[in-house]
C-alpha cells in the first residue's frame, strides 16, 4: 500500500510539474530569417509567391518528394492555396492571405497531422545595394499546456527547414546569372 501511496505522489508531482512548467512557457514560436540573395526583390518575389515552383526550393518537397500537392485558386494572388499529403510532412495547406508583389508575401499554414494547427509566415523583400534582403517570419500561438512544451523543440527543427528553404531560393536565383 505504501508504494502505491508513493506511486501516486509521484505521478501527481509529475503532473503537477508539467503543468505548472507550461504556464511559464511562452504562448507563440516566432522565427525569423534573413538572407541577401544577389537578385532583384521581383524574382525572389515571384519564385516564392508561386505555388508551382515551391517543389524547387522547399526544404518540406526534398525531405517529402512524394506528397501530394493540389494548387488551386488564382496564381500568386490572394486566395492562391496549396495543399499536401505525405508521409514525412503530414497534412496541411498553405493560403495565400495578402500580397504585395516585389515586396511582400504572407500567409497561413493550416495544419491537419501530424497536429491541427496554424501559423503566419511573412515574407519581406528589400532592394538592397545590387539585391535582395529576404526575411521569413513564422509565427505560431502554442496552446497551453502540450503545445507550450513543443514550441520549444519546434523553433530548432524549423530553423533548420528555413535556413535549407532560404538557401535553395538564393542557390536557384543566384546561379540564374
Amino acid at each position: 500500500m505504501k508504494s502505491l501511496k508513493i506511486l501516486f505522489i509521484g505521478v501527481v508531482a509529475v503532473v503537477a510539474i508539467f503543468l505548472i512548467g507550461a504556464a511559464f512557457l511562452p504562448v507563440s514560436t516566432t522565427i525569423s530569417k534573413t538572407i541577401f540573395i544577389a537578385s532583384s526583390p521581383e524574382s525572389v518575389y515571384k519564385l516564392t509567391a508561386d505555388f508551382h515552383k515551391w517543389n524547387s526550393w522547399s526544404h518540406w518537397s526534398k525531405i517529402d518528394p512524394d506528397q501530394k500537392i493540389k494548387i488551386t485558386g488564382p496564381d500568386m494572388k490572394v486566395g492562391s492555396e496549396m495543399s499536401w499529403e505525405g508521409k514525412k510532412t503530414g497534412d496541411g495547406k498553405l493560403i495565400i492571405t495578402a500580397t504585395q508583389e516585389g515586396k511582400s508575401l504572407t500567409l497561413v499554414m493550416i495544419t491537419k497531422s501530424p497536429r491541427e494547427g496554424s501559423a503566419i509566415n511573412q515574407m519581406t523583400f528589400k532592394k538592397v545595394n545590387d539585391g535582395t534582403e529576404f526575411n521569413w517570419v513564422f509565427l505560431c500561438e502554442n496552446k497551453y499546456p502540450v503545445e507550450r512544451w513543443t514550441g520549444l523543440l519546434m523553433k530548432s527543427m524549423l530553423k533548420k527547414a528555413f535556413e535549407d528553404s532560404m538557401g535553395n531560393i538564393k542557390t536557384i536565383l543566384e546561379n540564374k546569372k
